[in-house]
């Protein structure tokens, strides 16, 4: 979600776009984001080896990553540097630490300017590095529940294990 508007949206007439999916099980978004791009593989049947002599075949002159070190991810592949310019982009947002990677996306809150030398790749800041499209239209935001409650309500979309007695009391204390 945070790449789809860009497959969608981006100058075919200046951008061929060439998208590697690792997805085994495609549903109505990826078939959306598919009809929008150049040229869409497969590739969660290949190894490293065989993704990587894919890769170059294709020529890709900029590679980008959007799973960072999340579980399933090819980051050993973008080691072994299969495009000229490659880039990490909304996976791994503080950085791969592979020094084949050459870019990161970030702003500056993120990754704040005097952390940046801590890092492998060059931070590329973005206008709004969080960004959010969705395949269906959003509905209209109901209006605040604190308003008629006369309190502020948390919820947290995290693993409950998250969900430290920290956080908690962090919550508790913000009036």
């Amino acid at each position: 979600y945070s790449f789809g508007a860009v497959l969608l949206h981006h100058d075919t007439k200046k951008f061929e776009i060439t998208c590697y999916s690792d997805t085994a099980q495609e549903d109505d978004v990826t078939h959306l984001l598919r009809s929008h791009v150049g040229n869409w593989r497969r590739t969660s049947h290949l190894s490293n080896d065989e993704l990587l002599s894919v890769i170059r075949a294709d020529g890709i002159d900029i590679l980008v990553d959007l799973v960072g070190h999340m579980k399933h991810h090819r980051l050993s592949v973008f080691a072994h540097k299969p495009a000229p310019v490659q880039i990490s982009a909304w996976g791994e947002p503080t950085g791969t630490g592979l020094k084949a990677m050459d870019y990161i996306f970030s702003d500056p809150i993120l990754i704040p300017p005097a952390k940046r030398a801590l890092l492998t790749e060059k931070v590329a800041d973005l206008p709004n590095y969080i960004g959010f499209w969705s395949p269906e239209p959003v509905p209209e935001a109901n209006p605040l529940p604190a308003l008629t409650r006369g309190h502020v309500t948390f919820g947290s979309f995290n693993r409950l294990s998250k969900v430290l007695p920290t956080v908690l009391q962090c919550w508790a204390a913000i009036q």
